[in-house]
């Protein structure tokens, strides 16, 4: 070998090292990332036991909501019932100490065409049934009326409370005020094809109008 002429064998040997080198070097880092990312998938993924902890809770939790549906539908009295209903109501009034003069539903506001093609296709399987309870009594009496209607038992909600003093004198030295008590009851539709209840209803408030 002349002295100073650089051997090419030599060149590529070095080449080869440091490519082989800078490969491994590539090929741990790829490790690496590959089993940090599996150990981060692996504390993320739920375990058998955690699986089965929670299905258990939500099974669980569709009986609780079955129970409650259950418990509410039969809260829901059919439309049959509505008369039964008004009678509770004003024995409920009197039992308060409050001078009932009438428990009567309230007929609906005549609806558009347009208004009755959207009920049609968003017809619910219970009808909203606004119920007004008038009568005489002091307040505390009507106040007791409302706090124990929240416990009635079928479902129904208070809408608004009316109270005018009585214009007697001797009424009015007593404190005894009229009331208008709107309710807002949920019955079941009666399943015939053309149902009406509206009339139904208002035959029904002739029975439990008052003086």
């Amino acid at each position: 070998m002349k002295k100073g002429k650089v051997n090419p064998v030599m060149i590529i040997a070095v080449a080869v090292f440091l490519f082989g080198g800078l490969l491994a070097y590539w090929q741990y880092n790829v490790k690496e990332a590959a089993q940090a990312r599996y150990q981060q998938l692996e504390a993320e993924v739920p375990t058998k036991e955690e699986v089965d902890a929670e299905l258990a809770q939500t099974s669980q939790d569709l009986e609780k909501y079955r129970e409650n549906l259950a418990h509410l539908e039969k809260s829901v009295p059919p439309q049959a019932y509505v008369p039964t209903m008004l009678s509770e109501l004003e024995s409920l009034g009197k039992l308060n100490r409050i001078a009932v003069t009438g428990v009567r539903p309230v007929a609906k506001q005549a609806q558009s065409r347009r208004d009755q093609e959207n009920e049609q296709q968003n017809k619910k399987a219970y009808q909203e049934v606004e119920i007004d309870i008038t009568g005489t009594g002091q307040y505390n009496d009507v106040m007791a009326l409302v706090d124990q209607l929240k416990g009635f038992p079928k479902i129904v909600a208070v809408r608004t409370v009316s109270l005018t003093p009585k214009k007697e004198a001797n009424a009015a030295a007593q404190g005894i005020l009229e009331s208008t008590i709107r309710l807002r009851a949920y019955v079941f539709a009666a399943p015939t094809p053309n149902n009406k209840p509206e009339s139904g209803l208002q035959a029904r408030a002739d029975i439990h109008r008052g003086p």
